[in-house]
Protein backbone atom coordinates (compact mmCIF):
# COMPACT_ATOMS: atom_id res chain seq x y z
CA UNK A 1 0.00 0.00 0.00
CA UNK A 2 1.13 3.53 -0.68
CA UNK A 3 2.75 5.76 1.92
CA UNK A 4 0.92 9.07 2.09
CA UNK A 5 2.35 12.47 2.92
CA UNK A 6 -0.31 13.00 5.59
CA UNK A 7 0.80 9.94 7.59
CA UNK A 8 4.42 11.04 7.47
CA UNK A 9 3.55 14.59 8.58
CA UNK A 10 1.29 13.40 11.40
CA UNK A 11 4.03 11.13 12.68
CA UNK A 12 6.66 13.85 12.40
CA UNK A 13 4.70 16.80 13.79
CA UNK A 14 2.84 15.15 16.68
CA UNK A 15 4.17 16.11 20.11
CA UNK A 16 4.69 12.73 21.72
CA UNK A 17 7.79 12.89 23.90
CA UNK A 18 5.84 12.86 27.19
CA UNK A 19 3.10 10.43 26.11
CA UNK A 20 2.80 7.05 27.79
CA UNK A 21 -0.18 5.80 25.73
CA UNK A 22 -1.09 6.79 22.18
CA UNK A 23 -4.28 5.91 20.28
CA UNK A 24 -4.05 6.08 16.47
CA UNK A 25 -7.62 6.28 15.14
CA UNK A 26 -7.84 5.26 11.51
CA UNK A 27 -4.37 3.76 11.64
CA UNK A 28 -4.32 2.67 8.01
CA UNK A 29 -1.15 0.66 7.45
CA UNK A 30 0.36 1.86 10.75
CA UNK A 31 2.83 4.40 9.35
CA UNK A 32 2.08 7.14 11.91
CA UNK A 33 2.17 4.64 14.78
CA UNK A 34 5.54 3.33 13.63
CA UNK A 35 6.98 6.84 13.39
CA UNK A 36 5.67 7.69 16.87
CA UNK A 37 7.11 4.45 18.28
CA UNK A 38 10.47 5.42 16.83
CA UNK A 39 10.28 8.94 18.30
CA UNK A 40 9.06 7.89 21.77
CA UNK A 41 10.84 4.90 23.28
CA UNK A 42 8.35 4.39 26.13
CA UNK A 43 4.82 4.90 24.79
CA UNK A 44 2.43 2.01 24.22
CA UNK A 45 0.66 2.63 20.91
CA UNK A 46 -2.68 1.18 19.87
CA UNK A 47 -4.11 1.64 16.40
CA UNK A 48 -7.68 1.03 15.30
CA UNK A 49 -8.59 0.38 11.67
CA UNK A 50 -11.86 -0.89 10.14
CA UNK A 51 -10.65 -1.54 6.58
CA UNK A 52 -9.54 -5.18 6.48
CA UNK A 53 -6.63 -4.89 4.05
CA UNK A 54 -5.17 -1.87 5.84
CA UNK A 55 -5.60 -3.63 9.20
CA UNK A 56 -3.78 -6.73 7.93
CA UNK A 57 -0.96 -4.63 6.47
CA UNK A 58 -0.66 -2.70 9.75
CA UNK A 59 -0.57 -5.94 11.73
CA UNK A 60 2.22 -7.24 9.50
CA UNK A 61 4.13 -3.95 9.72
CA UNK A 62 3.84 -3.87 13.52
CA UNK A 63 4.87 -7.51 13.94
CA UNK A 64 7.94 -6.99 11.76
CA UNK A 65 9.14 -3.83 13.50
CA UNK A 66 11.61 -3.59 16.36
CA UNK A 67 8.89 -1.81 18.39
CA UNK A 68 6.41 -4.70 18.08
CA UNK A 69 6.12 -5.18 21.86
CA UNK A 70 4.69 -1.64 22.20
CA UNK A 71 2.44 -1.66 19.13
CA UNK A 72 -1.00 -3.21 18.66
CA UNK A 73 -3.79 -2.86 16.13
CA UNK A 74 -7.50 -3.57 16.63
CA UNK A 75 -9.93 -4.14 13.72
CA UNK A 76 -12.77 -1.97 15.03
CA UNK A 77 -14.53 1.32 14.31
CA UNK A 78 -14.01 4.05 16.90
CA UNK A 79 -17.78 4.16 17.35
CA UNK A 80 -17.60 0.62 18.76
CA UNK A 81 -14.52 1.17 20.90
CA UNK A 82 -14.98 0.90 24.66
CA UNK A 83 -12.31 2.62 26.73
CA UNK A 84 -11.81 2.14 30.46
Amino acid sequence: MKVGTDGVLIGAWTLCNKATNILDIGSGTGLSSLILAQRNDAAVITGIEIEENAFLQSLDNFNNSKWSKRLSIIPVSYTHLTLP
